[in-house]
């Protein structure tokens, strides 16, 4: 995907092992909220429409992503990884508040 003249890639690890609509979910999480996400779906609904879901599951989905994603860099060894807690933190607490 290109945005703000550069090259974004999607790791699609995860595809395939839950629900489409949670494929969506999980590459959107990687995206801020706005236009960067209205591109992504713009851009798969040119090829196909979503997959069947309710309104508001893809906020659901993003934040459960992101809660992951807290889990695994609280749990990681890593030092570079440790180091983004406060930031995955942060936004986990963002996603989650645009659910309640």
């Amino acid at each position: 995907m290109w945005w703000q003249d550069k090259v974004s890639v999607f790791d699609f690890d995860d595809s395939g092992i839950g629900l489409p609509i949670q494929d969506l979910g999980i590459s959107l999480s990687y995206l801020p909220p706005g236009e960067p996400r209205t591109i992504l779906l713009d851009g798969y609904r040119d090829i196909a429409p979503l997959p069947e879901h309710r309104e508001g599951d893809l906020e659901i989905l993003i934040a459960q992503r992101k809660i992951q994603l807290v889990n695994y860099i609280a749990g990681s060894q890593n030092p570079a990884h440790r180091a983004y807690l406060p930031h995955v933190l942060a936004d986990a607490r963002d996603a989650v508040a645009r659910i309640l």
